[in-house]
C-alpha cells in the first residue's frame, strides 16, 4: 500500500481479490523514498489469497 494506489476494481474471479490486475501509471521511488505511487486497478470477487504452506 506504499508503493501504489488503487484507483478502482475489476471484477474477476479468476485471481484473489485484492490482486494488482492492471497499472494505469508506473509509480517511482528514489531510494527508499516514494517519489509517486503506481495508479493501479485490483481485482475483486475473487476467492481470497490462501497463506503459503510452512515447511519443516
Amino acid at each position: 500500500p506504499n508503493f501504489q494506489q488503487a484507483m478502482y476494481e475489476v471484477p474477476d474471479a479468476s485471481v484473489p481479490s485484492g490482486t494488482v490486475v492492471q497499472v494505469v501509471q508506473a509509480g517511482y521511488t528514489l531510494g527508499e523514498r516514494v517519489l509517486r505511487p503506481a495508479l493501479v486497478g485490483v481485482s475483486k470477487g475473487g476467492a481470497k489469497a490462501a497463506p503459503a504452506p510452512e515447511q519443516s
